[in-house]
């Protein structure tokens, strides 16, 4: 029993005894168990805790449910291993007290055992008086009455699981109970959470008595569980046994009869693989409420995303996945048509009512607006059937304007688219404030202003007081700003002593300036000090020398009345650091606000505010100095510490993590690159081909940016490395290759695409000349329309990509190529000519026996930059870009995550039923393996004709007279190696490692079963992202670093700079590190000659 604790009987349970009182809130996911890999559960050490015995008296025979036993002790099954090794759980004797072990009862009648091999329970046999366990014969509510001090299933898991401090923290069993189906389901989805699978509901069964539903039982089961849907390849259900099913208690509760833990499928180990399952990708009310605001103001899912993971802190922090969003919005979606208006049967009523609706609506508002403005005015014009066909509406003050200025107009139509001494005074209760005095002589006076300033009327701060006479001056029309003010110093403290607010059209004229509002007004109020430290009015001159505003709106546009809060401020610094348009920015403040009347934040204000922001990204905390080339350098100075922060931030988080810089000989950064350790991982997988780009430039530095990148084993995007550089230039190309070429271990890789720059042909050339470099065919043909002019048609477009898309030859190409160019009149085209002379960079048909991993475009480049431009603000600074870098990281790494989640799940079945196919289902991933099927259907259209027996074939397409002209329909395929190795004429394999449908044909003819083993290429296997060890490309890598200058002279900075910080602390810490540093020197003088290293 645990200690202090008041021990209470589980109705409905046989003498279960738990206790303590309180409850605990239920949540969908721990937090502990978000981060990481999901931990695994451990051997358990049962801790036994006393429970009461039943009464022999009360004991019957126990009646099982068939299938299923009472629950034995606990021991929970790890994964790979089966339930049935598991130990047989000994019978316990009716009557006799058993302990509750890992969290289950084990009371009296409770039975335990292994059958069929499944790990199971089951609630019955002798219970308590007044307890029935049998169908609820009556009509209740669906959940029971909370009830002060009653133990809840969570809370009790928790108190076992810190008692026993081993296996998983929930345990369901038979005889737990919930005081709600939607507790049991939320209890057991957490369960499922640590096990590694996704739960759904299943049957339920209720009857009618009385006029009312009640529900009896309910179901829940694994998302695999189940028989697959006939006739979808995509179904996951498998017939998993596990299940949980409720019944009700007496008092309207309710409780696990059954319970099967078995399951016949893999589990989801990590978190990212588990968050994939539906029952775990739960969103709260607050944050759907955000993104329902933000998707009504048209702002993208990738903003969305990077704006909940601002609120978050990072990605990683965040629970909502970009998978999850889309389901989202598609809700949000479906609610913005329906409305208030609820489903109906017929879909044609549903539309003609919520067109009702709508119009009803419509002419609510124009009433309203009516109520509110005499002037306001709107004309209809219906159709035959008394539809809307166009609406017309206007209001006083515009009819007014065109009075006065409608001599000339424009119209367009556009498409609605749904240390100091004290500055204050302290505290003191019951002290009365100068606002509640006003607005108390206001009760009592019934006129006037509200804001009465007065000379002698005390604040307790500078702040108070300058609200107070702003107040004042909303009342009044006019606005207002500080003035003078006067200090001096006291006991060793600066105190101010008067300060002075002014109108805002106080003061001389700023000379040469035609827009200043400056006029000599003479209203003021000038501030004294209290002995309190308080503040009091010593002067107060109401008069003004210029018109007062009248309107709210004209109000609003003086500068101390567009004062926006810190909470708003916080809100548009995340919109606008995402790349929010200001537009945008304000339709999102409207929607908190309710409309754009009610919201105080005007489109100036949000401009000022942005301004602001911007200058705060650039500032730091670096003040405001008096030259401007001292400020800029120190601009760029703190944004080069926040860049080291960031990346001595990213490196504790990640020990993989690491970045080189590239200085001049001023020490100022030329060149800047950096990794991650799951990047660098990737790397050694899938690093045989990539692809590079520089085509986004930042605006605050102008630096061109590079992304190294590749295809995973999902065929996804992958990448590699970041770089900024100074230029393009060959110097620059060849440090950034030689530098991704270090951080990744020294591998090189076998083939890189590019875009056509000469510096970068030029600069692999001279680093790497083994590597194969080939050019992009969107840069080779970026231009061909604006070049060809009105010979570029749509039958020229569809006849080019498919010579460049399908042709597998040489011969091939230069057949097509010829025919193209002559239908056409091309032929003596300057810029197909160029073309036409490069073709070896570009064309598929001359990538025979280069590996590309079927890239031939640096597309993933552009689709990268494309998205990483999206979440960036104008002037980003190098910090923000690295970690908005590191966002878009998180994104790639998110899909991945969801297609290693399809993997794990089961293929229902095989689409050719041929053994060859269900081999390839056992070792690719599910996506190279739709290639390889399609492979398979293409490979129908060939006969096979045998040249030499089991050594050389050919492969003829059966209806050649159907393809085009320059089609090749034969392929010669050699046999080599007994079998062992398959070379086809067409290069698929070489290109791309995987088989080309000439030699999976030819494979089908021989009756092979499964493919050879030299054609199993590991990157597009289900374990293509797994490496055996890497310890010896890290020792590599240290090695090399310590031997790159560009490494040593960062390396060197950073702790420079660190020490200079630590240095300036005190003169202790000074002379500390200044004696330190000379000896430092010289020892490093009396080495120099031996260990420099160029």
């Amino acid at each position: 029993m645990w200690s202090g604790g008041a021990v209470r009987t589980v109705p409905g349970c046989r003498g279960e005894e738990a206790a303590t009182q309180g409850r605990a809130h239920v949540t969908r996911c721990p937090p502990s168990l978000r981060s990481g890999v999901r931990p695994q559960a451990p051997a358990v050490h049962a801790t036994t805790v006393s429970a009461a015995p039943v009464p022999p008296s009360r004991t019957a025979a126990a009646t099982m449910t068939p299938g299923a036993t009472s629950v034995p002790p606990y021991r929970p099954i790890h994964r790979g291993e089966s339930s049935a090794t598991a130990p047989p759980s000994a019978v316990v004797a009716s009557g006799e007290s058993e302990p509750i072990v890992g969290g289950e009862a084990c009371n009296g009648s409770s039975k335990g055992s292994a059958v069929d091999g499944k790990t199971a329970s089951s609630c019955s046999g002798p219970r308590k008086r007044g307890v029935k366990r049998s169908w609820k014969d009556g009509v209740g509510a669906d959940s029971r009455a909370f009830v002060p001090g009653r133990i809840s299933p969570l809370e009790e898991a928790l108190r076992c699981y810190g008692d026993r401090g081993a296996g998983p923290i929930i345990a369901p069993r038979a005889g737990l109970e919930f005081d709600s189906c939607e507790e049991a389901f939320d209890y057991y989805n957490l369960y499922s959470w640590e096990m590694g699978f996704g739960i759904r509901y299943s049957s339920s069964q209720s009857y009618k008595k009385r006029g009312e539903i009640y529900r009896n039982m309910v179901s829940f089961v694994c998302v695999c569980g189940g028989t697959p849907d006939a006739g979808s390849k995509k179904s996951i259900k498998q017939g998993c046994p596990a299940f949980v099913r409720l019944l009700r208690t007496d008092d309207d509760g309710w409780y696990i009869k059954e319970f099967v833990a078995d399951h016949n499928h893999k589990m989801s180990e990590t978190c990212a693989e588990i968050s994939c399952w539906k029952s775990h990708r739960q969103i709260d009310p607050h944050t759907k409420e955000l993104v329902k605001n933000l998707r009504a103001n048209n702002v993208s899912l990738t903003e969305v995303s990077c704006i909940l993971s601002s609120f978050f802190g990072n990605n990683n922090a965040s629970a909502v996945t970009k998978r999850a969003l889309r389901s989202l919005t598609v809700q949000n979606n479906s609610e913005k048509v329906e409305g208030d208006v609820h489903q109906t049967i017929e879909n044609d009523v549903q539309i003609n009512r919520e067109a009702e609706d709508d119009v009803q609506k419509t002419i609510e508002v124009f009433n309203r607006l009516h109520e509110e403005d005499e002037g306001f005015a709107n004309v209809v014009d219906l159709d035959e059937g008394g539809k809307i066909k166009t609406m017309m509406w206007t209001n006083g003050k515009s009819r007014h304007d065109y009075l006065c200025f409608g001599d000339a107009i424009t119209f367009d139509t556009t498409r609605w688219k749904n240390g100091v001494g004290p500055d204050s005074r302290k505290f003191v209760p019951g002290r009365i404030s100068p606002l509640e005095e006003a607005l108390r002589r206001y009760g009592d006076r019934g006129a006037g202003p509200i804001i009465a300033p007065r000379a002698g009327l005390e604040f307790d701060s500078c702040e108070e007081a300058f609200d107070y006479y702003n107040l004042y001056s909303w009342e009044m029309g006019f606005g207002i700003r500080y003035s003078t003010s006067q200090s001096y110093k006291k006991r060793g403290e600066i105190y101010r002593n008067r300060v002075s607010f002014v109108c805002a059209c106080g003061g001389t004229p700023d000379a040469g300036s035609k827009k200043s509002i400056k006029q000599g007004c003479p209203a003021f109020m000038r501030l004294l000090r209290t002995d309190d430290d308080g503040w009091y009015i010593k002067e107060f001159v109401a008069d003004h020398n210029h018109k007062m505003s009248k309107t709210c709106g004209e109000q609003s546009c003086w500068k101390s009345h567009r004062q926006i809060d810190p909470h708003t401020k916080e809100v548009v610094k995340n919109l606008r650091a995402n790349n929010v348009s200001l537009t945008e920015v304000s339709c999102i403040l409207s929607s908190f606000f309710g409309n754009n009347n009610a919201s105080a934040v005007t489109k100036r204000a949000l401009r000022s505010l942005t301004v602001q922001i911007n200058r705060e990204k650039v500032e730091g905390n670096v003040h405001k100095t008096i030259e401007d080339n001292v400020q800029i350098n120190r601009e760029v100075e703190d944004d080069v510490q926040k860049t080291i922060e960031v990346f001595n931030r990213l490196h504790e988080e990640d020990e993989g993590f690491a970045n080189v810089v590239d200085l001049d000989e001023g020490g100022k950064i030329k060149a800047m690159m950096w990794t991650n350790g799951k990047s660098r991982h990737d790397y050694l997988c899938f690093g045989d081909a990539i692809t590079f780009d520089t085509t986004y430039r930042t605006n605050k530095y102008n630096m061109p940016f590079g992304l190294f990148v590749g295809a995973n084993k999902h065929f996804q995007s992958v990448i590699f490395a970041g770089v900024l550089m100074l230029d393009e230039s060959i110097k620059s190309f060849e440090w950034g290759f030689t530098q991704f070429v270090a951080l990744m271990g020294g591998k090189v890789p076998k083939t890189i695409l590019t875009d056509q720059c000469s510096a970068m042909e030029v600069a692999l050339a001279n680093k790497f000349p083994e590597i194969t470099h080939r050019w992009c065919k969107w840069h080779v043909f970026r231009t061909i329309k604006a070049e060809l002019g009105q010979k570029y048609t749509k039958e020229f477009k569809e006849e080019l990509n498919k010579m460049c898309n399908h042709m597998l030859t040489s011969e091939e190409f230069e057949a097509g190529w010829g025919a193209l160019v002559t239908k056409h009149g091309l032929k003596n085209n300057v810029y197909m000519s160029n073309i036409y002379n490069n073709r070896h960079m570009w064309a598929k048909a001359y990538f025979s026996g280069k590996f590309c991993a079927k890239q031939t475009s640096t597309q993933r480049c552009e689709s990268a930059n494309h998205v990483l431009k999206g979440s960036l603000s104008p002037g980003a600074t190098m910090h923000i870009f690295v970690e908005q870098y590191h966002k878009l990281l998180s994104e790639l790494i998110e899909k991945e995550d969801g297609k290693e989640h399809e993997d794990k799940l089961p293929l229902t079945e095989t689409s050719t039923g041929w053994p060859i196919e269900s081999h390839a289902a056992e070792f690719y991933t599910k996506t190279m393996l739709g290639k390889f099927v399609d492979h398979m259907k293409q490979g129908a259209k060939y006969d096979v004709v045998e040249i030499v027996p089991r050594r050389k074939y050919r492969l003829d397409h059966v209806d050649p007279l159907s393809c085009d002209k320059w089609y090749r329909s034969s392929y010669m395929v050699d046999v080599r190696e007994d079998g062992g190795y398959y070379q086809c004429e067409c290069g698929m394999w070489d290109h791309m490692g995987i088989l080309c449908c000439h030699s999976i044909r030819l494979m089908m003819q021989l009756m092979v079963r499964k493919i050879p083993e030299q054609h199993l290429l590991r990157r597009w296997s289900r374990n293509g992202n797994k490496v055996e060890s890497d310890i010896v490309r890290q020792a590599d890598l240290a090695s090399y670093l310590h031997t790159s200058r560009s490494f040593r002279n960062a390396s060197l900075t950073n702790k420079a700079r660190e020490l200079v910080e630590l240095g300036d602390l005190n003169i202790e810490c000074y002379d500390l590190c200044y004696k330190g540093i000379c000896e430092l020197i010289e020892q490093v003088k009396s080495k120099r000659p031996n260990t420099d290293v160029a």
